[in-house]
C-alpha cells in the first residue's frame, strides 16, 4: 500500500512539473511577436515567405537586427535561397525617427539589378512590420543609396512596392517625375522618383497609386487624400482617364483645390505617351470640384503651378 501511495505521488508531481513547463511555454509563446521573412528562388524573381518568432520587448533596432540576421540563415528547404549576396556586409543599424537606417558595404554597389530590388523590397516589406516603423533608408559606406541613374533612393515604404510584386520577373523600374504640393499648399513641387512597378499593370496607375500614398522627399508634401481610392485609369488616344471614389471630393486636404487637380495631371503628362487628363470622380465628371473647378474638360500640363 505504501508502495503504491508513493508511485500515485510520483506521477502526480510529473504530472505537475509537465503542466508548469507546458504553462511556461505557453507564456514564452504568447509573448512572442511573428514576422515574415524573405528568402527567394533559384531563379531570384521571387520572394518566398517565412514566419518567425521574436520576443515582445525586443528594443525596435534589435528587432530589425535579428530579421535581418534571419535572413542570411539558409533555410532548410533546399529550394529556398538567401537573397543577400555573402560578400554584402551589413555595417550599421540605426533607428531615425520612423525609419530604419542600414548602413552596408560597398559591395552593396556589386549586386545586379534584378538581386538589389528583390533584396531592397524583402528588407523594406520586413522592417516594416515592426512598430511605430514606416521607412527603411538604404545607405552604402554611409552615403545615401543610389539608382542606377544616380539619383538618391532615399526612404521606402511598403507601399512603393505593389502587393503582386513577390514575381519579380513581373517587375520593372521606370524614372518618373510625381508632383506633390509644397510647404504652402498653393504650389507644386517636382520629385523625380525611380518607381518600381508590375509590367502587367499600366505606369499612370502606379503614378496615381504612389500619389496617394504621398511623398518622402524632403520639400514635398501629400497632394491628395489619404483615403481616395483609385477605381479605374485608361489611355485613349494620349488622354488619361482617371476615375476616383468619392473621398477625392468630400475629403479636406491642407492644400489648394487646383494643387489636387494638377498634381495628378502634371504627374501623368510628364510621361512621353499622355497630353491630357480627364477626371472622374465615381464615373461622374458632369459636377464641380470643390464647388469652383469643372470637371467637364481636358487638363493639359500647368508649369504655371510649378515652384
Amino acid at each position: 500500500m505504501r508502495i503504491r501511495l508513493l508511485i500515485n505521488k510520483l506521477v502526480v508531481t510529473l504530472l505537475c512539473c509537465c503542466m508548469a513547463v507546458e504553462l511556461t511555454a505557453c507564456s514564452s509563446q504568447n509573448r512572442g511577436r511573428q514576422y515574415t521573412v524573405y528568402y527567394t528562388n533559384s531563379s531570384k524573381d521571387k520572394l518566398i515567405e517565412q514566419n518567425y518568432n521574436i520576443d515582445i520587448d525586443t528594443s525596435i533596432e534589435d528587432t530589425a537586427r535579428q530579421l535581418l540576421d534571419k535572413m542570411n540563415v539558409k533555410p532548410a528547404d533546399k529550394n529556398e535561397y538567401i537573397i543577400k549576396p555573402d560578400n554584402v556586409t551589413l555595417l550599421d543599424v540605426m533607428l531615425d525617427g520612423k525609419a530604419i537606417a542600414l548602413n552596408y558595404s560597398s559591395s552593396y554597389k556589386q549586386m545586379s539589378t534584378q538581386v538589389e530590388l528583390l533584396f531592397r523590397a524583402a528588407v523594406v516589406k520586413m522592417l516594416t512590420q515592426i512598430d511605430d516603423v514606416l521607412y527603411v533608408h538604404f545607405y552604402v559606406d554611409g552615403k545615401e543609396a543610389l539608382y542606377e541613374d544616380g539619383t538618391v533612393i532615399g526612404a521606402l515604404k511598403k507601399t512603393d512596392f505593389t502587393e503582386s510584386d513577390s514575381a519579380f520577373g513581373e517587375m520593372d523600374w521606370r524614372n518618373v517625375q510625381l508632383y506633390y504640393a509644397d510647404y504652402t499648399g498653393t504650389r507644386l513641387v517636382k520629385v523625380k522618383e525611380m518607381l518600381a512597378y508590375n509590367k502587367n499593370m499600366p505606369i499612370e496607375r502606379m503614378i496615381v497609386q504612389r500619389l496617394i500614398s504621398g511623398p518622402t522627399a524632403a520639400g514635398a508634401y501629400t497632394s491628395l487624400p489619404k483615403d481616395v481610392k483609385l477605381l479605374g485609369v485608361s489611355v485613349v488616344e494620349k488622354v488619361c482617364y482617371v476615375n476616383l471614389s468619392e473621398e477625392f471630393r468630400d475629403e479636406l486636404v491642407n492644400v489648394s483645390s487646383y494643387v489636387e487637380i494638377y498634381s495628378i495631371v502634371n504627374s501623368l503628362c510628364a510621361l512621353d505617351s499622355i497630353e491630357s487628363v480627364k477626371i472622374f470622380i465615381n464615373g461622374d465628371y458632369t459636377n464641380t470640384f470643390r464647388d469652383s473647378i469643372s470637371l467637364d474638360r481636358l487638363y493639359k500640363f500647368n508649369s504655371g503651378i510649378v515652384e
